[in-house]
């Protein structure tokens, strides 16, 4: 690029200032702004509560318990100890989706405690989820409390299992156990919105596309038809897709890629058109910048 303006050697940079003023500068802000609005009083009004927590309690070296749904009577969660061991069969199906966070507290505080979260596969065999797995040393001062995050995976069952690691075989005398999870009915809400936005979106893409088809190619058009796409993938259309399946980690990864990328190219969006304006200034003198000199910095920050 030498030592050319600007203008001469990089005109996408200079066109970043020029291609929409106020309106286009508006635009991506108000792509952002918009859905989340949008979520925002649909959560409020119609989704309800997006966790929910249950609580059980063990009592002695030997428990039991369960917990039905009111009014279906459906079970979602089993209790059982002893032997050192504390099994939490979990079924997810209709109640629970996307995560679980267990929380144990334990009132004996000399004790150290682990707890692995396993899921049932198809042929009956428990399998380890990956990175679900959480250690508390004994603690002296505080109430030891150990939690555990678990991402759903399309099993249709779930076994948390804590173990004591104290000299005695027998658990504790009081174990609490919290199940945080987030509810069937918020999620369908949500599924339901992403679905809405990503059709809007889609029809605001393609008169876009169509409106600008017989103008010739612009560096304005490609910033907006790139924050549109990616706007798609913010919104998640494959929400609904891993709430059918109970979960799915290759479907979670791909949509927080989509949505780091639109935050990427928001942000890669502003420090263009910022030192665009700068670097147009009537009046004054600016110097050269040649085109990796104007984007090498931009890209490593957005990246």
């Amino acid at each position: 690029c030498g030592s050319q303006s600007v203008a001469e050697t990089c005109p996408s940079a200079v066109s970043c200032a020029t291609m929409c003023g106020l309106s286009y500068s508006c635009v991506a802000c108000t792509l952002l702004v918009v859905p989340l609005a949008v979520c925002s009083v649909v959560n409020v009004f119609l989704a309800g509560p997006p966790l929910k927590t249950v609580v059980l309690s063990s009592n002695g070296g030997r428990y039991s318990a369960s917990l039905p749904l009111v009014p279906s009577k459906q079970e979602i969660l089993r209790l059982r100890a002893s032997d050192g061991t504390a099994r939490l069969t979990l079924l997810p199906e209709g109640e629970m989706t996307r995560f679980l966070l267990l929380t144990l507290y334990a009132e004996e505080r000399t004790r150290s405690y682990e707890a692995t979260a396993l899921g049932m596969a198809a042929h009956g065999t428990l399998v380890p989820l990956a990175h679900s797995t959480a250690r508390m040393g004994a603690a002296s001062a505080e109430l030891p409390v150990l939690q555990l995050p678990v991402l759903l995976q399309g099993y249709s069952e779930y076994e948390l299992t804590v173990r004591s690691k104290g000299a005695e075989r027998d658990p504790p005398p009081q174990l609490e156990f919290r199940l945080t999870y987030v509810p069937a009915a918020f999620s369908s809400v949500q599924a339901a919105v992403r679905l809405v936005l990503c059709v809007g979106v889609a029809a605001t893409l393609l008169a876009y596309g169509a409106a600008m088809g017989g103008t010739a190619p612009d560096t304005a058009h490609f910033w907006v038809m790139s924050l549109l796409l990616l706007l798609l993938g913010l919104n998640d259309p494959l929400y609904a897709a891993c709430l059918a399946r109970g979960g799915d980690l290759t479907l979670q990864a791909a949509s927080a890629w989509a949505e780091a990328c639109f935050s990427a190219l928001l942000l890669l969006f502003w420090l263009a058109h910022a030192d665009s304006m700068s670097s147009s200034r009537g009046g004054e003198s600016v110097a050269p910048l040649g085109c990796s000199a104007f984007w090498a910095p931009k890209l490593l920050a957005a990246g």
